[in-house]
């Protein structure tokens, strides 16, 4: 059992005025919640309004107010150094903890990250079925090691996005002083896996259960999908700085690198697409003749675009992992 819970949640926010009152709520109404702090990311809408009356409604609320727009990285650390509770849990501010998600964590003996499972939603009453649908099996957990995480996090064609760098661990602070591990603040994208990747190759004991504890709101203007050529730049610098220095065995040094691999054939695409929309299509072209893998995924966007089959599927509420993922792991 591990004798103290207490847990601070920290909360990276940029306009999200419409959905952090029922964030901050929802992890203050966790029994092990000490503290919350919510960095507002020099948001342009009522974010840091909204959370500062929430601060005077409980003191275990801190808003920090950043005067200029600087990424969800630099929010966390800052938070992170703002508090001092020995776990940390990562909220985003539009998306809420559900009843009970930290005693369940806590329930698993012997980690530095606990994770559990992910409810993508759109509307709230979209949750519970969902919840329940693995309520009677809870104390079924997996572990990640290095291997697991970084092989679920390299992306497959048709297959829908469910990375596991998109769980969203407790982590035990003592850890990551221990090993200097914080987020790298220069990217905007893929900064949760750099994080991971790196604990889990100095040791991290990474559990995750199958409780459904962390509910994620799905938005179709999702700051996830608008990522410009720099921020796949720099995700792809920090990847292949990991794949250098990491002390890792032949076989997981070769999986780092097919991530790093996937990482640039996507940087390549984009980077395509920008030279022919910036500079006209002769551009574009000449672009992609020194990166041919993005001509093919160009190609292949506009025959699934041709034939129907690349636009977009509708939404269904569902959870990130699944039964046979913990099937698997046994």
């Amino acid at each position: 059992m591990i004798p103290d819970r207490s847990v601070a949640v920290i909360i990276a926010a940029y306009n999200v005025a419409p959905t952090i009152r029922d964030a901050v709520r929802s992890a203050l109404d966790q029994a092990e919640t000490a503290e919350v702090v919510v960095v507002d990311d020099a948001s342009s809408d009522e974010t840091a309004a909204v959370v500062d009356d929430l601060a005077r409604e409980d003191s275990r609320v801190t808003l920090i107010r950043q005067p200029i727009n600087s990424g969800p990285a630099r929010a966390r650390n800052l938070a992170i150094e703002a508090t001092t509770s020995p776990f940390i849990a990562i909220l985003d501010g539009d998306d809420i903890l559900l009843p009970g998600r930290f005693t369940a964590m806590f329930a698993e003996p012997d980690w530095d990250f606990c994770a559990d499972n992910i409810v993508f939603f759109t509307r709230f009453d979209q949750i519970e079925a969902i919840r329940r649908s693995f309520a009677d099996e809870p104390s079924q957990a997996m572990e990640l090691d290095f291997t697991s995480f970084v092989d679920g996090n390299i992306p497959r064609h048709g297959k829908p996005r469910g990375e596991l760098g998109f769980l969203k661990p407790v982590m035990r602070r003592e850890f990551l002083v221990r090993h200097d591990l914080d987020y790298a603040e220069d990217c905007r994208l893929g900064e949760d896996f750099l994080l991971y990747c790196e604990a889990l190759a100095k040791g991290a004991r990474y559990r995750v259960i199958a409780n459904c504890g962390y509910a994620a709101l799905v938005r179709e203007n999702s700051l996830s999908g608008l990522h410009s050529v720099n921020d796949l730049a720099q995700l792809y610098r920090h990847e292949s700085r990991l794949a250098d220095t990491l002390d890792l065995s032949r076989s997981q040094e070769d999986l780092l690198r097919r991530r790093v691999k996937s990482t640039k054939r996507r940087l390549h695409h984009r980077e395509v697409l920008a030279a022919r929309n910036d500079q006209g299509v002769v551009a574009g072209i000449r672009d992609g003749l020194r990166k041919p893998t993005a001509l093919v995924d160009i190609a292949k966007d506009r025959w699934q675009g041709l034939t129907g089959k690349g636009g977009p599927q509708p939404f269904r509420p569902r959870s990130l992992l699944t039964r046979a993922d913990f099937r698997r792991d046994r």
